[in-house]
């Protein structure tokens, strides 16, 4: 099904299924995750700047009618991007 997906969308999917099975096996009450600049978590801040183009890209597309960027690394917060939503009147609406 998903063959025919371009490679962010491919990789972009693959986050969003990865992110979905850590939220549901993550303890109940564990609390708020510290955020730290990418940096710390040995992540890199520019590539980080280039996921939210790409979903904004794919909302455009309507491949995707919004969404919630969040990169963590060792239990921290590296990048959270929320607030993207439909496409209307030709503009990303936070």
């Amino acid at each position: 099904m998903h063959a025919s997906l371009p490679f962010p969308a491919k990789f972009l999917l693959r986050i969003a299924t990865l992110l979905m099975l850590a939220i549901t096996l993550a303890p109940a009450g564990a609390g708020e995750l510290p955020r730290v600049k990418p940096e710390v978590v040995g992540m890199s801040a520019e590539k980080l700047k280039a996921i939210r183009p790409a979903v904004e890209g794919m909302i455009r597309e309507h491949k995707l009618a919004g969404g919630i960027i969040l990169a963590a690394r060792h239990g921290k917060i590296a990048y959270l991007e929320k607030g993207l939503k439909e496409l209307i009147y030709g503009a990303i609406r936070e």
